[in-house]
């Protein structure tokens, strides 16, 4: 976990990685997922992302913590494994 830090961007790093927790950083605009396609677990609470792309690109994530963010939209999910989803405290109408 790297929570609290000062991380503007997603951090390059390992594409076989299952886990992706950087909840109460700096994060902020558009965050692509397409560099982690065996993400399973992400949390990215508490930043300001206002968008996230390239859901279809994690197929195999079943927990995800977008809460606190900046999202005022979501695009269609089709994560079949997704068993937890987090969003609140978000512009999400």
């Amino acid at each position: 976990s790297a929570s609290t830090n000062a991380l503007h961007k997603l951090p390059k790093i390992a594409p076989k990685l299952h886990q992706l927790k950087l909840p109460k950083n700096k994060l902020s605009g558009s965050i692509s997922l397409a560099g982690f396609p065996h993400l399973q677990i992400l949390d990215v609470a508490d930043n300001a992302i206002s968008q996230i792309t390239d859901l279809d690109r994690v197929p195999y994530l079943t927990w995800m913590s977008l809460s606190g963010n900046q999202l005022t939209e979501m695009p269609m999910l089709r994560l079949y494994f997704l068993k937890t989803l987090w969003m609140n405290r978000n512009g999400l109408t």
